[in-house]
C-alpha cells in the first residue's frame, strides 16, 4: 500500500454511549478520538511511514473495557525524488578538464548511488555537442 490509504475501525460495543477508538502503526499513534458511534474512519497517509512490513492496531476503549484487534499490512511508497545537474550551466562551452555537479532532493539517510563530481578531459573527444549521460544503480 502507498499513498491515502483509508482504514475503517468498527466495535460491537453499544451506540450512543461514549467510547474511545485508537489507531497506530507499529506502536506510534495515528488517531485517538472520542465516539458515541460504533464505526470510524481514518485516512492514513502512508508517505510518512517508511517501506516494509508493519503492523496496524485498532483499539477501542469504553467503561475501562479495552478491546484491539491488529492487521498487517507492507508499506511500498514509490521513490520520488529527483537529480540534476548543477555545473556546467546549460550550454556551456568548456574545454579542457571540465567538473560536472549533481545534486538530488532524495530523503537524507536512504541508499543512492549518484556521482557526486566526475571530471571530464574534453581534450580527447572532438569539438561539438556533446552529451554526457549519467546514471544510477
Amino acid at each position: 500500500m502507498s499513498g491515502a490509504q483509508t482504514a475503517g475501525l468498527s466495535t460491537t460495543a453499544t451506540w450512543g454511549q461514549a467510547k474511545t477508538f485508537a489507531l497506530s502503526v507499529d506502536g506510534t499513534p495515528l488517531t485517538s478520538p472520542s465516539s458515541t458511534g460504533t464505526t470510524l474512519w481514518y485516512t492514513w497517509d502512508t508517505t510518512g511511514t517508511a517501506n516494509g512490513s508493519r503492523t496496524l492496531t485498532a483499539t477501542v476503549t469504553m467503561n475501562g473495557q479495552t478491546a484491539t484487534a491488529t492487521l498487517p499490512v507492507t508499506v511500498a511508497n514509490a521513490a520520488s525524488f529527483a537529480a540534476s545537474i548543477t555545473y556546467p550551466r546549460p550550454g556551456a562551452t568548456v574545454s579542457g578538464n571540465q567538473s560536472v555537479g549533481t545534486s538530488t532532493t532524495a530523503a537524507w539517510g536512504q541508499a543512492q548511488t549518484f556521482t557526486l563530481w566526475h571530471t571530464w578531459n574534453m581534450k580527447k573527444i572532438g569539438n561539438g555537442t556533446r552529451t554526457r549521460r549519467f546514471r544510477s544503480r
